[in-house]
């Protein structure tokens, strides 16, 4: 290349490089900028793949002519530090205090989070919240040789219990509980007094016949025992009456039975396979004189009460591939979630939000919790503990009764 065609194209490359400078330190900046904190509040949720700026385009088919319930605009707030196994709500100081993967305890607050016990236990299965919320009952260690204990908030101590416990719930004060104790190669039930410094033990059942099964009391004299099942294997579940000490069945055995109790106990939430394998969600009172179900579809840890309005954390979109039951447990399936209130006195479904969730956050919420109008959960894709207002339906105003819309 020649002297003159060098000096042609390096005037050529400056003249481009010049260009772009240019253009890259005069482009406007975004209308929006910072003003976007101020007017949503932060939140480290992603955003939802199906949102739509434009109109009812990509809105969620379950919120078409449903009466919205409020029309404060209320967005879901990150409040834990950590990933979190579970949490668990003070019901007289409105604290929430959580348990994190490693076994920790921390009390969730807007600034840092507050360190309650450094002692770590290890591999948690599960958590259950005493009445009041002032302490935790956690299964830890090998799932199918657990050991118990019980932490209390006010004393920041874990107190163990026996190792021959197999399954504990709490009973109908935080002074006792109901277990399934393994005893020289017996299983029985028991009733344990843990209110004094040495535990008593009431033997209800010498023999227990259901050994792999769950346990959850509705107060004031309901035990729910209920059969792991799967998909393959069908399971039951029984009612043990406290103060008669007689068993009976409800209903028939079913594929895929999975049951929980509402945060206050008041109600049961079952996930059963019908006889053709579909499955279905469905709502229990403690009396068990109804169950009603058809009115949207769940898993039994979304969903939470208080009093009689149900609120229902459900995938809420017809085009979304729901999992299957141990898909969702084993955590290889997630999914995108609405929000609903469902009143059953009134039988009326209705959304306590201002807005699709879906249309602008990816959750996958679990164990939700409802207190002072604010509703807890953990979303399964970050584990964090999320907090969102609440609009509770009281039925007070008949515009906005549950289920009426204009």
């Amino acid at each position: 290349m020649s002297k003159r065609n060098i000096i042609i194209v390096s005037i050529l490359l400056i003249l481009i490089i010049c260009g772009l400078l240019f253009w890259y330190l005069s482009e406007p900046e975004s209308e929006q900028g910072d003003n976007v904190s101020q007017e949503i509040p932060s939140t480290s949720l992603p955003t939802s793949q199906t949102s739509s700026s434009s109109g009812d385009e990509g809105i969620s088919e379950a919120y078409q002519n449903l009466p919205i319930l409020s029309q404060q605009e209320v967005f879901p707030q990150k409040i834990s530090d950590s990933k979190a196994f579970d949490f668990w709500v003070n019901t007289q100081t409105f604290e929430v205090y959580y348990l994190t993967l490693n076994g920790g305890v921390y009390a969730a607050k807007e600034g840092e989070d507050i360190e309650i016990s450094s002692q770590e236990i290890q591999s948690p299965n599960a958590l259950f919240a005493s009445p009041s919320g002032t302490k935790a009952l956690v299964s830890f260690g090998n799932p199918n040789s657990p050991r118990w204990g019980i932490f209390d908030v006010m004393d920041k101590v874990w107190k163990p219990l026996s190792q021959e416990i197999i399954l504990a719930t709490w009973g109908e004060t935080e002074d006792e509980l109901y277990t399934q104790t393994r005893n020289r190669g017996k299983i029985s039930l028991n009733k344990l007094d843990i209110s004094g410094n040495s535990f008593k033990s009431e033997i209800l059942e010498s023999d227990f016949f259901i050994h792999d099964s769950f346990l959850f009391f509705l107060p004031p004299e309901s035990l729910i025992i209920a059969e792991k099942s799967s998909p393959q294997k069908t399971g039951s579940f029984w009612i043990l009456n406290t103060k008669t000490n007689r068993v009976t069945r409800f209903a028939k055995p079913s594929q895929g039975l999975w049951i929980e109790p509402s945060t206050d106990r008041s109600y049961l939430f079952r996930y059963f396979n019908d006889s053709e394998g579909k499955p279905v969600f469905s709502i229990l009172d403690k009396g068990f004189s109804s169950e009603k179900s058809g009115f949207f579809f769940t898993f039994p840890d979304k969903c939470t009460n208080l009093e009689d309005s149900i609120f229902c954390f459900t995938p809420g979109s017809a085009s979304q591939k729901i999992p299957s039951v141990s898909e969702y447990l084993t955590h290889k399936s997630f999914t995108i979630d609405e929000l609903f209130e469902y009143s059953f006195k009134t039988e009326k479904l209705g959304i306590p939000l201002s807005f699709p969730l879906q249309e602008f956050y990816t959750i996958d919420a679990f164990h939700p919790t409802v207190s002072e109008n604010m509703i807890y959960f953990i979303n399964r894709y970050d584990k964090g503990i999320y907090a969102m207002p609440l609009f509770v339906s009281k039925g007070e105003d008949p515009e906005n009764e549950l289920g009426d819309s204009e």
